[in-house]
């Protein structure tokens, strides 16, 4: 059962987040930086388990999914002549897995 404090707790962060970039207008890109490192942060204990040791192996996949999604996400919604970089964005991709490959050998 989660305790009455905490759950005061969570609930004002949530208000906090949602209604923050509403009533300090001018602190929005700094709240939303300061969520995105809260969000890194708990990754990273997630993933990090209860020994704390974190598998880079299954982070670098995540990693390669988010940036060939944002490859294919830029090159479906923008017109071929405003993301002409995407198309050599693909050619990243052979060499670091090359680099992850050589790394690994080591």
């Amino acid at each position: 059962m989660i305790k009455k404090n905490t759950l005061i707790t969570y609930g004002g962060l949530a208000l906090f987040g949602v209604f923050g970039p509403i009533l300090f207008p001018d602190y929005t890109l700094s709240i939303a930086y300061l969520w995105m490192m809260v969000l890194m942060a708990s990754t990273w204990d997630i993933l990090g388990g209860q020994m704390g040791y974190n598998s880079l192996g299954n982070i670098t996949f995540f990693g390669a999914g988010m940036y060939i999604s944002a490859i294919v996400q830029i090159s479906m919604f923008y017109e071929p002549g405003m993301a002409e970089y995407t198309n050599l964005a693909w050619l990243n991709i052979p060499l670091l897995w090359g680099q992850l490959s050589l790394n690994s050998q080591s």
